[in-house]
């Protein structure tokens, strides 16, 4: 489990969602799809694409807290926007 905060706001994330967010931030400005962050994230485990956006639905919600954005862009990929 992983703290983020800024001056309004401390939130936490759980480990799948500090992985994921690791991942983003290690690939920045590359669309990351749902088959390569199942292979990453979920090596072991044997899950549909639902996971993967249920994971990301999640930290969007999070990370809007603290006005960041993962960005759903139009080749059904995954990339962080921006963090602020």
């Amino acid at each position: 489990m992983a703290e983020l905060s800024n001056q309004a706001t401390s939130l936490h994330l759980n480990n799948k969602e500090c992985e994921i967010l690791e991942f983003l931030v290690k690939n920045p400005e590359k669309s990351i799809s749902k088959k390569e962050l199942k292979k990453k994230i979920w090596v072991q485990e044997k899950n549909d694409d639902a996971i993967v956006t249920m994971y990301i639905s999640y930290l969007q919600d999070k990370l809007s807290a603290l006005g960041a954005d993962v960005k759903i862009n139009d080749k059904n990929g995954y990339m962080l926007e921006k963090i602020l």
